[in-house]
């Protein structure tokens, strides 16, 4: 069993929180809310609406402490949010810390690397569930079956 720690769509009571509920893909357990150790950035991009994770030193780009849920789950699991995620495409799994009731855990998430500098110009969030709710928020569209990731990996990784 690992930690897993989701930030955005997979969060409980968000759009594909049901991946999470799925018994057939093993056994897993929600542990709780928790905030990152280190500061990072997260901005909804796309033509989806993706939440993504990324660290950046650009001097003017707003980096916090990002809120998300803490899973405990089987190896079957994460290799079936691995391809959910489009890990090694768009994503990398990656362990990062984070900070729960007080203690300290080491929990996977799913990272993007080599961002497009691009995204450091849209506005940060700290917080999906919250971000969701509001008015203006850009909803997630779900991929249609069979879409080229490609795609997406055009719009968020650097070239």
């Amino acid at each position: 069993m690992a930690f897993l720690f989701v930030y955005g769509t997979l969060r409980k009571g968000a759009v594909n929180y049901h991946l999470l509920c799925n018994s057939s893909y093993g056994r897993n357990e929600f542990i709780g809310v928790a905030t990152t150790e280190e500061e990072y950035n997260m901005c909804i991009s796309s033509p989806f609406n993706i939440p993504f994770l990324f660290k950046t030193s650009a001097p003017n780009v707003k980096a916090s402490q990002i809120v998300g849920d803490i899973f405990k789950v089987g190896q079957n699991f994460l290799k079936v949010l691995d391809e959910w995620e489009n890990v090694p495409l768009v994503y990398k799994r990656k362990e990062i810390f984070v900070n729960f009731q007080r203690r300290r855990m080491k929990c996977f998430t799913y990272f993007l690397e080599d961002h497009n500098p691009q995204l450091e110009k849209l506005p940060m969030i700290s917080d999906y569930v919250e971000y969701y709710k509001s008015k203006d928020a850009l909803k997630f569209i779900p991929p249609p079956p069979n879409y080229d990731n490609n795609e997406i990996v055009r719009c968020v990784r650097q070239n």
